[in-house]
């Protein structure tokens, strides 16, 4: 015989969900919690027996894990400094910037932000407008421009 579960049980189960919401945040707790505490509403209001109550739970948990992830790819992807966090040197490509410095022998220096930055290309005098085009390494990769 299967034991009784009462709809407090499922009330209970659903706030302990959300507890758990807060010591792991997934989003995905809190609305397993709403599915057990509507499955315990529904277990108060319905005459449901503990496999009627196993199939509303299985449906609103599924129901719940598809909202999470309908919620996290529709999610935007952030501020533009945050987009461009790790993308490191990359983040430059097509950037315009004058020399620091003259690019003799392929080599030479471009301040970008607050950092001077590596750069090869072709040679180009002191304060030349450069377009970043590239990245070998850490080293920027820079045209005339």
């Amino acid at each position: 015989m299967l034991p009784t579960i009462e709809p407090w049980h499922w009330m209970a189960a659903g706030v302990a969900l959300a507890v758990l919401e807060v010591v792991a945040p997934t989003t995905a707790f809190v609305w397993l919690g709403i599915a057990a505490f509507l499955t315990g509403f529904a277990a108060w209001t319905l005459p449901l027996d503990l496999n009627g109550q196993l199939l509303v739970f299985g449906v609103l948990a599924v129901a719940a894990i598809g909202i999470t992830i309908w919620l996290r790819r529709r999610r935007a992807p952030g501020t533009e400094s945050e987009r461009q966090v790790n993308r490191g040197a990359a983040r430059f490509i097509g950037q315009r910037a004058m020399l620091d410095g003259p690019l003799a022998n392929g080599s030479g220096r471009v301040r970008l932000g607050d950092t001077v930055w590596s750069v090869t290309g072709p040679d180009l005098p002191d304060g030349a407008a450069v377009v970043v085009t590239g990245m070998d390494g850490s080293t920027l990769v820079v045209r005339a421009g």
